[in-house]
């Protein structure tokens, strides 16, 4: 005999747990009296419910009182669903490290150096319009304020002192981040 009800039984709520556990050792209980644990995803089946419910027709706020799981987590749920077809709960504990290259930080202090007012977030536009980086890869305003704030690599630490158009560090920079020479222009030099 199974400690849990089916997920299509009339009994099956968020109050279900197993007989070993009790409320006040698991989690609390929410104001329409079903249970919980803060932080932690809803079962796989209490979702499926939703959905269920959902495609059977009654309302977000129904299936939300039916079931005793607040509104709004009935809410992110089916909005997950008609977004990207899933029901998968999301990872705990944040977003994954995005890794920036050598030659997005490199191409972040060129922008920066030849327009040293421009503004992260118009860096981070400039990365996906320039092509450097698409949208799920462009690094965060705080990850590009970061790399301006980080001490210069070898070699682009005297490239800002040196006379424009040309010069032997413009164009070891230009082969390096494979660019055109003419490419690179700097408005002020510090």
């Amino acid at each position: 005999m199974s400690y849990w009800p089916a997920y299509d039984s009339p009994q099956w709520t968020a109050t279900s747990y197993a007989p070993s556990e009790s409320p006040s050792s698991m989690g609390d209980v929410n104001q329409l009296g079903g249970f919980f644990v803060n932080g932690r995803p809803l079962p796989m089946a209490l979702r499926v419910r939703i959905i269920e419910l959902h495609h059977s027709g009654i309302r977000p706020c129904d299936i939300s009182r039916q079931l005793r799981i607040s509104h709004g987590c009935v809410s992110k749920i089916l909005s997950r669903y008609v977004e990207k077809g899933s029901i998968e709960p999301g990872t705990i504990g944040g977003s994954k490290p995005r890794v920036t290259t050598p030659k997005v930080v490199e191409y972040i202090r060129l922008l920066k150096y030849s327009d040293p007012g421009i503004f992260s977030w118009e860096i981070r536009d400039r990365l996906v319009n320039d092509g450097i980086c698409n949208k799920d890869s462009v690094p965060s305003v705080s990850s590009i304020s970061r790399i301006l704030r980080s001490k210069t690599p070898k070699g682009l630490g005297s490239f800002q002192f040196l006379p424009y158009p040309r010069c032997p560090q413009s164009e070891h920079l230009a082969l390096q981040m494979h660019y055109n020479q003419q490419n690179i222009n700097f408005s002020e030099f510090r």
